[in-house]
């Protein structure tokens, strides 16, 4: 098996574990596990509307400008625990980011939006991954942090309705 093989069957194995479990995630939860998985990681949503990133360093990490105090912050960071309050808040902040900056991705795709009408939800959600995760940064999905996120937004999209996203329901 070739390596683009078995990154479409890792893919297939990952979406539907979502499709199969997403029922009983909890919201709260699902923002909880990307906001940790953000801070651990030192990363934040961009919400810079120019860019097409999803992801950029934590703001108080300046490892250009202060590598030593930065690399101990990050350090101190990702090694502290991290209280749900926070780790909430950012995971619904990176989810509002997210939705604003993937919409023209999954909504201007043809081939997702015939996918969503047919009622190809699996086609789908791995149409997703790779045309709007990849391309925002969001890559090495085999990362358990960034793993953990992409599962959190394929679990949000499936919870928000994928349909509602584009407003397929007024289509």
């Amino acid at each position: 098996m070739n390596s683009k093989e078995i990154d479409k069957k890792r893919l297939n194995t990952l979406v539907n574990e979502v499709i199969r479990d997403y029922g009983a995630s909890d919201k709260k939860h699902v923002y909880r596990q990307i906001g940790a998985s953000l801070i651990s990681m030192g990363l934040e949503a961009d919400s810079d509307v120019k860019s097409k990133c999803l992801l950029k360093p934590q703001e108080s990490f300046d490892f250009k400008n202060e590598p030593s105090s930065s690399r101990k912050l990050f350090i101190d960071t990702i090694s502290r625990e991290i209280p749900a309050e926070n780790a909430e808040k950012i995971g619904r902040n990176f989810w509002k980011i997210f939705k604003e900056k993937a919409k023209s991705y999954i909504c201007e795709d043809g081939a997702i939006i015939k996918l969503i009408k047919d009622g190809k939800v699996n086609a789908a959600l791995e149409k997703v991954i790779t045309s709007v995760l990849i391309p925002m940064g969001i890559s090495g999905l085999w990362i358990p942090a960034l793993a953990t996120i992409t599962v959190g937004i394929l679990i949000l999209i499936l919870k928000a309705g994928i349909e509602s996203l584009c407003n397929l329901n007024n289509m």
